[in-house]
């Protein structure tokens, strides 16, 4: 056998090899990660990436979804401010930060998210205070409201050990748990008296957190909830 045909092999080799792998990371994807959904595209500039696209990988987010009539309470709050701000269409807490997973490493992360949050007790999501913060780039400043349960540190935790373990950074050191409800590009900086939320009016139980990866959601169930 010549070297061509030995080469010719070796490749024949390597593509069934490929081949296989790609047949197994869609059977280990059919069996995991059964709770998914395609979102509409959507404009909305609180989830837009602010890290740079790279070609062959998902944009991904780590988020809890607040529920539309937790979000409709709130709104009626802050209607004071629509005149100035524009508001944010889906309502969300972060708990990581903006990342981006290649398309063969996306079973086994869906998979390690909900392997950790399983066991993660059912809390209480309270609000409180509203603030203004800044972008990056500081030219978009976004009306936010502050999140205060020390429940949700604990699991931001949880998550932080999932995102180093696929090379990802951390949550931020300077911890400013929100959620932004409002932004305006022009004027900014310029002062508002915020009101405080009681805790009692405005606050909730998340069942899931969910993980964006491109334009496909999944769902993952915290401890204490079934769906």
């Amino acid at each position: 056998m010549t070297d061509h045909e030995e080469t010719s092999t070796q490749k024949a080799v390597s593509l069934t090899d490929t081949n296989d792998l790609f047949q197994l990371l869609n059977e280990l994807e059919s069996r995991f990660l059964p709770m998914r959904s395609h979102e509409k595209k959507e404009v909305d500039i609180g989830r837009i990436q602010q890290r740079p696209h790279k070609i062959g990988e998902y944009p991904g987010s780590v988020y809890i979804e607040i529920p539309i009539e937790i979000k409709n309470k709130i709104m009626e709050e802050t209607n004071q401010f629509s005149q100035d701000f524009k508001p944010i269409q889906s309502l969300h807490i972060s708990l990581t930060k903006e990342f981006s997973l290649r398309e063969h490493q996306i079973p086994l992360f869906v998979q390690e998210v909900r392997k950790k949050i399983k066991r993660f007790p059912t809390f209480t999501i309270t609000f409180g205070q509203l603030e203004l913060l800044l972008n990056p780039e500081q030219n978009t400043e976004f009306l936010s409201i502050q999140v205060t349960s020390p429940e949700i540190l604990s699991l931001i935790d949880l998550l932080d050990t999932v995102m180093m373990s696929f090379n990802l950074e951390k949550y931020y050191e300077e911890r400013k748990i929100h959620s932004s409800l409002m932004y305006r590009t022009e004027h900014l900086k310029e002062p508002y008296e915020l009101l405080s939320f009681d805790k009692c009016l405005v606050s909730f139980k998340p069942a899931t957190i969910k993980i964006r990866l491109g334009e496909i959601v999944y769902t993952c169930v915290l401890g204490g909830n079934s769906m």
